[in-house]
């Protein structure tokens, strides 16, 4: 593995000619000017897949001073795949060509698919222990607060509640377990590469705690696999920006968000279309509370909200990736191995002659 060179026409000039790079493929809003230019200048055809672009976004890109550098971009792709027909629009609007963009196809359903984790064994009723569970995924600073009172109010009714925060960066896990312990709370932290509630492996506080904080990185999909409900986090201020609910819904999680999803708007638009209890949008903590409370309550409404979102995530998995795989090949990378072998011809007979 290789990480991309800084966007410097040296370091660019650098990384193209040691690594010699047969194809560029580019994800969602990812633009280097210098990286793209140069790579198009040598003749590598590039690509930009599960493309999405905001409103916001799509207004400052069309400033008289901007938009020329941007049309100048988009017309280098071979091939662009944009995420939603809102993208697609938008991105013509900025200067992409028809014949360069294909029908939408979002890659983060099929993303899900491939972090999806089984949960693990632990020898008790399984489904009984995860309905004792719900997590917070991904949440933000500001979050944490409303799922602790959360936390507090449903154990009023639940008093065997084990609520789990996955904080979107784990180097926060300390001071989120410090305010739970301030609300009077029992907390740990936990590693998430540690099944919930293994005796084998957690420590006597981690047994007893009835709030966990995650401090690792990447176990996301495995915590979502051992828990009943989902707050997907980064969704409930109005600075939020969303995460992946599909990554949640997969992992058959009833799954709760905010209202500020930012590039996940669509998708969860999307999903509500497919399957109404497919996802529970939420305004702020008394919402949150109640969300939580009714699912874990009522178990024919939390197993009627799983299915619905895992049977929405589960019809549209394998379609888009088949699609973009195809158009990748036979427009961007059955072109390099045509040029390729231009190339060694060019080459044979300068040898040659």
């Amino acid at each position: 593995m290789q990480y991309a060179p800084f966007d410097t026409p040296r370091a660019v000039a650098n990384f193209l000619s040691r690594w010699r790079p047969q194809v560029g493929v580019f994800l969602e809003s990812e633009l280097w000017p210098n990286l793209m230019m140069a790579s198009h200048a040598r003749g590598i055809p590039l690509a930009l897949v599960n493309a999405c672009i905001s409103p916001k976004s799509t207004q400052r890109w069309s400033s008289p001073l901007l938009r020329p550098i941007v049309n100048s971009l988009l017309t280098k792709f071979s091939l662009i795949c944009p995420q939603s027909e809102s993208a697609s629009v938008r991105l013509q609007q900025l200067g992409a060509l028809p014949a360069q963009i294909t029908p939408p196809a979002n890659l983060k359903y099929s993303a899900a698919l491939f972090s999806a984790s089984q949960p693990p064994n632990t020898g008790a009723s399984q489904e009984e222990v995860r309905e004792r569970r719900w997590v917070a995924g991904s949440t933000h600073p500001g979050e944490e607060e409303a799922v602790l009172n959360t936390h507090l109010d449903v154990c009023k009714h639940r008093p065997d509640l084990t609520t789990v925060i996955v904080p979107r960066h784990p180097e926060r896990a300390g001071s989120i377990c410090a305010l739970a312990r301030s609300m009077g709370l029992e907390c740990a932290e936990v590693s998430g590469g540690t099944p919930l509630g293994s005796h084998a492996a957690a420590s006597q506080e981690a047994l007893e705690a009835s709030v966990l904080v995650v401090n690792t990185i990447g176990d996301l999909a495995a915590i979502y696999s051992q828990c009943a409900v989902a707050f997907v986090g980064g969704s409930l201020l109005p600075s939020g920006r969303g995460h992946n609910v599909a990554e949640a819904a997969v992992a058959s999680c009833a799954v709760i968000c905010g209202r500020n999803m930012g590039p996940y708007t669509e998708m969860v638009a999307d999903m509500l279309q497919r399957g109404p209890l497919s996802v529970w949008q939420v305004s702020d903590q008394a919402e949150l509370t109640e969300a939580v409370e009714t699912l874990l309550r009522d178990p024919v409404q939390l197993r009627a909200r799983q299915e619905a979102a895992q049977e929405c995530v589960q019809s549209v998995l394998d379609e888009p990736l088949e699609r973009v795989w195809q158009a990748l090949k036979s427009r961007v990378l059955d072109k390099a191995m045509f040029r390729d072998k231009e190339v060694e011809l060019d080459s044979h007979k300068q040898k040659h002659s």
